[in-house]
């Protein structure tokens, strides 16, 4: 016997942990897997090995957040969601390969999120958006699905996607934090075998409350340090990309960085527009076609209220009403390094 029977045999012997987390709804779970093809076993015990370095931790603990993450239980939803979504296993797979977290989500949600995400576009709309954000179908409400829609999701995961790429130096750590800590509680369970899963987690919990506060310290000194950094480039050369400041999250928002009918964007001028330089250059034509909805109104302007709540009129040639016009935007960044003026800078 190998593979994941021979995992949940020797999960059995240690200590009956494995026996007293499953209740009796899964039962169906085991006779689904059992019942499967050769190649969806196949699929589904690789989608099972994907989440596990996804989710290091919850399959160590083999729950999460009170939900059953035995390695059958999450191979059944695998199989499972395959079967809602009317793909086959292989496609399945790889259709959330980069981000399993919806293997951590309770099946019985995904009909009325699914249900949702057709009643805003075709089968096969929903299926391209899966592949660009299968995270969303685990994060977001059957709810809010129906009141964004799919063009507000995309545009939304977009940014979540670049917000991703700048923290994934503290998502690194954090992954091989929680990698450690699943190794720990392994070698917890093979040695102690005569301990309950609860037991495992508690002793895993007491070790992981030091490392979280050495995390914190070495977070904030980072946090602080680059805060240092970008005000003394900020002071020198008015920025530190190309001489301008780095703004989050406008810097990489389409709705920011693109232009209004007046050819007005709303970045601030002392702002880097990101998306325009960096993010856009990287899509294909039909991608950039798609993200000209996120275009400001021309009565979008906000430029705050005065006293009695009268709505302050926006003045692009003052300090606090200036910001990015179409020409600018269009030129090479390498133009701003020597703290050229902007279009509304010279008006002034």
């Amino acid at each position: 016997m190998s593979g994941p029977m021979a995992r949940m045999a020797r999960m059995a012997r240690s200590g009956g942990e494995v026996a007293e987390m499953v209740s009796a709804s899964d039962v169906s779970s085991k006779a689904s897997f059992r019942n499967a093809t050769e190649e969806d076993r196949r699929n589904a015990e690789t989608a099972y090995e994907i989440w596990k370095d996804q989710f290091p931790l919850a399959a160590a603990r083999r729950e999460y957040y009170g939900l059953d993450c035995t390695t059958l239980a999450v191979q059944d939803r695998f199989l499972h969601l395959s079967q809602l979504l009317g793909i086959s296993s292989k496609d399945t797979l790889e259709t959330f390969r980069k981000d399993f977290w919806v293997l951590s989500e309770r099946s019985e949600s995904l009909p009325a999120k699914l249900e949702a995400l057709r009643s805003c576009g075709t089968n096969q709309e929903v299926l391209d958006f899966l592949r660009w954000a299968p995270r969303s179908i685990a994060t977001t409400s059957a709810e809010e699905i129906q009141e964004r829609g799919l063009a507000n999701m995309l545009l939304r995961s977009f940014v979540g996607e670049v917000w991703e790429l700048f923290a994934s130096p503290l998502r690194i750590l954090v992954k091989l934090q929680l990698a450690r800590s699943a190794e720990e509680v392994e070698q917890e369970r093979a040695n102690e075998s005569g301990m309950s899963n609860e037991e495992l987690l508690k002793k895993e919990q007491a070790r992981n409350r030091g490392r979280l506060r050495s995390t914190a310290y070495a977070f904030f000194a980072t946090l602080i340090g680059t805060m240092s950094w970008a005000s003394y480039m900020d002071a020198t050369y008015g920025g530190p990309v190309h001489g301008k400041g780095f703004c989050f999250p406008a810097g990489i928002m389409p709705a920011y960085n693109l232009p209004d009918a007046e050819g007005n964007a709303r970045l601030p001028c002392n702002c880097a527009p990101l998306y325009k330089w960096y993010l856009e250059p990287l899509m294909s034509s039909e991608q950039k076609d798609s993200m000209l909805g996120a275009a400001p109104k021309v009565d979008s302007k906000n430029c705050g209220r005065l006293m009695g709540g009268v709505k302050k009129d926006c003045d692009p040639r003052t300090v606090g009403g200036c910001v990015w016009s179409a020409e600018d935007l269009e030129k090479d960044p390498s133009a701003w390094e020597h703290r050229e003026e902007l279009y509304w800078e010279r008006q002034r």
